[in-house]
């Protein structure tokens, strides 16, 4: 699949460097990015739908009317440095 048939992208951990740098990149193809994450806020949150999410809670895409077709899952969502 080339980036040509591309149209949405659900990136876990996007307020993250590596989900986010993959997010960038989506955006940079006019990809339209989805972001699940912990926080609300990214540096580019305006360009893109966040779903506000934790490990371990119930996730389903039928909960999230943001989410009717997606092209790519990518998981980038790892444990946070500062979680105790």
């Amino acid at each position: 699949m080339d980036n040509k048939s591309l149209k949405t992208a659900l990136v876990f951990g996007v307020s993250g460097a590596i989900g986010g740098e993959i997010a960038k990149h989506f955006l940079k193809q006019n990809i339209d990015v989805i972001g699940v994450s912990r926080s609300d806020k990214t540096e580019f949150s305006e360009k893109i739908k966040i779903i506000k999410w934790s490990l371990g809670e119930k996730f389903c895409g039928q909960d999230y009317g943001q989410i009717k077709r997606l092209d790519a899952v990518v998981w980038a969502q790892g444990a946070n440095i500062n979680d105790s």
